[in-house]
């Protein structure tokens, strides 16, 4: 086996989940290389299963990140007796790297706030008086 490891950009990102329950994410993704005519960008679709799935979908379109698997080739007959091998990235691992416009940010904000809220209303029930920067988490 092929084993890959690339910086990507995800372009597109769509999920759905197997019989089992676990998550599948699939769409297009972009990475650079070098060719005789300098710095060439190429998109590939990819496909993740699980935990990296699950990283793939945290993030948004426009993200950079480093995946980790192998180049799957699937053979499709086109119908005029000629058969086209079509490669997909299979993502095992996925860290984002640089994040774009993305929800992740928001998400991140909106769970910050709603801890904020959390501890106040806790220490306001209590009438306990607690500096923030002392919890620990």
């Amino acid at each position: 086996m092929i084993n890959a490891t690339l910086t990507v950009k995800i372009r597109s990102c769509d999920e759905t989940h197997d019989p089992q329950g676990v998550k599948i994410v699939y769409g297009d993704c972009s990475f650079h290389s070098y060719s005789k005519d300098g710095l060439v960008e190429s998109t590939t679709s990819f496909r993740a299963k699980g935990a990296a799935a699950v990283a793939i979908a945290r993030v948004e379109a426009g993200t950079d990140g480093v995946a980790v698997g192998y180049p799957d080739m699937e053979v499709v007959d086109t119908g005029n007796g000629y058969k086209e091998k079509k490669c997909t990235l299979f993502i095992r691992n996925f860290i984002p790297t640089e994040f774009g416009q993305s929800k992740l940010t928001e998400k991140h904000l909106q769970s910050q706030l709603a801890e904020h809220t959390l501890v106040t209303a806790a220490t306001a029930s209590n009438s306990v008086s607690v500096n923030e920067l002392d919890i620990p988490f």
